[in-house]
């Protein structure tokens, strides 16, 4: 217990005692925050899609049918406007 003392004893009398609190603060809040999670989205259908070779380097496409159906699942504002564009 001394040496957390000391240590405490040394961030004050260099005065970085409030970055420690600061540094604690965020070790205990960043699990907490973590552990909220989000909700589970449904994931595009990669296995079904199209392969195509774009300057020697194969990539994996999908429909447009199919993103469109992903982009509907998000229903995010970005992905509104991305299906009113693709349509």
């Amino acid at each position: 217990m001394t040496t957390l003392r000391n240590i405490w004893a040394d961030l004050v009398e260099k005065r970085l005692w409030p970055v420690a609190v600061l540094l604690a603060a965020g070790l205990l809040a960043v699990p907490v925050v973590l552990a909220k999670g989000g909700e589970w989205v449904a994931q595009p259908e990669v296995m079904s899609a199209e392969t195509h070779s774009v300057e020697g380097i194969e990539l994996p496409v999908q429909s447009k049918e199919s993103l469109i159906a992903y982009k509907k699942i998000l229903g995010r504002d970005t992905d509104l406007i991305d299906i009113e564009q693709i349509s």
